[in-house]
């Protein structure tokens, strides 16, 4: 199911904007598309990223400017199942691992963030799972930003 949801954000926002389209269209050569996975409690998020993985490796998609986090979980119970592997090698160094270090993953999306921000880009963000990752980095000031805002 996730999967399916995933494909139809990456479908949905890949129009991509030339300048003259509204903001609501992803921009390649501006726009991040932040994706976050729970892996907490079942498995699905796995094929998710495969899914994921194969549509950015495809010409039509391999443009996108991306970056992915594993273990965005809030207070969930059940067990962690760890990605690590998987996530290197359908993301290389285009992901962080939140489960083992939650501030330092925090910090580095807010970099990326602020950068694309302060580029006058978008955020999109596509979440499998809770909304605790999101919400921390959101209450984090990013400097500079003034009116600025985050797609979600």
């Amino acid at each position: 199911m996730k999967s399916r949801i995933l494909l139809c954000l990456l479908l949905a926002s890949r129009a991509i904007s030339d300048g003259d389209e509204q903001e609501k269209s992803f921009n390649s050569e501006k726009d991040l598309l932040h994706v976050q996975f729970d892996c907490k409690t079942d498995v699905d998020d796995l094929p998710t990223v495969a899914v994921m993985s194969t549509m950015l490796s495809d010409s039509n998609f391999n443009d996108i400017n991306y970056h992915v986090v594993a273990g965005t979980y809030g207070i969930l119970d059940g067990s962690y199942v760890p990605p690590n592997t998987l996530f290197q090698l359908a993301f290389e160094d285009n992901w962080t691992d939140a489960y083992n270090n939650f501030l330092p993953a925090v910090k580095k999306v807010t970099i990326l963030i602020e950068a694309i921000l302060n580029k006058d880009g978008n955020i999109w963000i596509a979440e499998a799972g809770q909304s605790d990752f999101t919400a921390y980095y959101n209450a984090i000031p990013l400097k500079g930003m003034g009116e600025k805002y985050l797609i979600s």
